[in-house]
């Protein structure tokens, strides 16, 4: 009978261990919590600095927009035709503010290339041209190769 007793007070006791770490709350970071959520989309593009609304988006979001085809010569002298949309009508969008002179076009490997916003602001060729694998890259025709940053992720106006 006493063997059986302490049987029963070891289930007990295991049971109440079992109950305790069940009931026991998770702490989660709100990094975690974004993810679960979907609260933070991945943007594919964004636009921060000198702008009244800092904006991001979604390659689909991008490829959604108005664009149009622009005729330019590639690395290799070859005439090309690209797709994609303007650049302005981006940086329009992120509300740029007055005394922004300067846009600086990083890639996603960190690659950059500046470019003044009077260059672009009337530039109707300038686009942020649709990559053949994801992604875009920036095409201003007429100015050197050396503006060109493949795999675009961020404008940072200043």
């Amino acid at each position: 009978m006493v063997h059986t007793s302490r049987l029963w007070l070891l289930v007990l006791a295991l049971l109440l261990v079992f109950v305790a770490g069940c009931s026991a709350t998770a702490t989660i970071t709100p990094e975690q919590q974004s993810a679960v959520s979907g609260d933070e989309a991945v943007a594919a593009l964004k636009i921060t600095g000198k702008v009244n609304e800092e904006v991001g988006w979604s390659e689909e979001e991008i490829h959604s927009l108005e664009s149009i085809q622009v005729e330019s010569t590639n690395n290799e002298g070859e005439s090309e035709t690209y797709t994609g949309v303007q650049i302005w009508t981006l940086l329009s969008m992120a509300s740029v503010k007055p005394d922004a002179s300067m846009g600086v076009f990083i890639g996603g490997d960190g690659e950059t290339a500046e470019i003044p916003l009077s260059e672009v602001q009337d530039c109707e060729d300038c686009i942020f041209t649709f990559r053949k694998n994801g992604g875009f890259s920036v095409l201003v025709p007429g100015v050197s190769n050396k503006l060109l940053v493949k795999g675009v992720a961020e404008v940072q106006v200043e």
